[in-house]
């Protein structure tokens, strides 16, 4: 449990390491939907190991989940910085610009998360979604056939297929 990462935490020295155990007690304090513990223990992480990328990305996924987009975003951004084939940090921070409304932003934020992972169908979903929600539904539907390629099941690609269908009489 818990104690059994504050004794492996304090016995420790290396930074790298340390951020590792930091890390999974938040993960298991976020579990547990205690997202403010999580929280302060991702950032005693990132002060502890600011150069790991994932750090700041699994701050970012949480920050998205309290709410606080903008620190969600800048997170995703450092992560990208000290990682920039880091497809889902790219991913995460398209979702956070949807959050906000931000949907031009998304759609070229979840482009670039493409660019380097084309097979990441979490990314192409999101890019779909937010160039329906733009009404751009000819590059909605060619997002979403794109999906459908990599995953014939996919159920949400299918339905907003469906949507845009309707939406444009096809």
């Amino acid at each position: 449990g818990i104690a059994a990462y504050d004794k492996a935490e304090a016995l420790l020295p290396e930074p790298g390491r340390k951020a590792d155990v930091l890390t999974e007690k938040a993960r298991m304090f976020a579990d547990k939907g205690d997202t403010r513990c999580a929280l302060d223990l991702l950032t005693r992480a990132r002060s502890v190991a600011a150069d790991d990328p994932d750090v700041h990305y699994n701050l970012g996924v949480l920050y998205v989940r309290v709410g606080q987009l903008d620190a969600a975003i800048a997170a995703f951004d450092a992560a990208v910085k000290l990682k920039p084939d880091h497809s889902n940090a790219l991913n995460n921070k398209g979702v956070a610009q949807e959050k906000q409304k931000k949907l031009d932003d998304a759609v070229k934020t979840f482009e670039q998360a493409l660019a380097i992972d084309a097979r990441n169908g979490f990314a192409r979903y999101n890019l779909g979604l937010s160039q329906f929600k733009l009404r751009k539904f000819p590059e909605a539907q060619a997002t979403f056939e794109k999906l459908l390629e990599q995953d014939a099941e996919h159920a949400d690609a299918k339905f907003f297929l469906g949507e845009i269908y309707y939406q444009t009489g096809d």
